[in-house]
């Protein structure tokens, strides 16, 4: 996985107990179900911004986190409640969008060139 080493640098599992409003009371009964559905959820990020041809940088943006995060938590809820899940994947959906639109430039450019070097004609599109 590709944020294997930062799951557990920045408490990946704390941060979707918090947005899963699971309670301290609770403490660590759910650590290892969350701990898999983080690693899930990393595949799932990382599986959408290969559709778009698109890798993350050394530094992962607090946005891909907070998707990831986001995943996760729907995955957990979603095993519980269904439809209380699915404001989960609306906002990591929402979340992952912004930052595909962000790097529409780049994801354009990568498009464009693997477009033309395709072609026989590739004067006749972008290069």
């Amino acid at each position: 996985m590709f944020m294997e080493s930062i799951i557990v640098g920045i408490g990946a599992v704390e941060k979707v107990k918090d947005l899963l409003r699971i309670s301290q009371e609770e403490g660590d009964k759910w650590d290892e179900e969350i701990t898999s559905e983080v690693a899930t959820a990393d595949a799932i990020v990382e599986t959408v911004l290969a559709a778009y041809s698109l890798t993350l940088p050394e530094e992962t943006p607090d946005v891909i986190l907070e998707a990831r995060n986001n995943y996760a938590a729907w995955l957990f809820r979603r095993k519980r409640d269904v439809e209380g899940a699915q404001h989960f994947l609306g906002d990591a959906d929402l979340l992952l969008k912004k930052y595909v639109e962000s790097r529409r430039f780049e994801v354009q450019q990568r498009r464009c060139k693997v477009f033309s070097t395709n072609s026989e004609k590739a004067g006749k599109f972008w290069v």
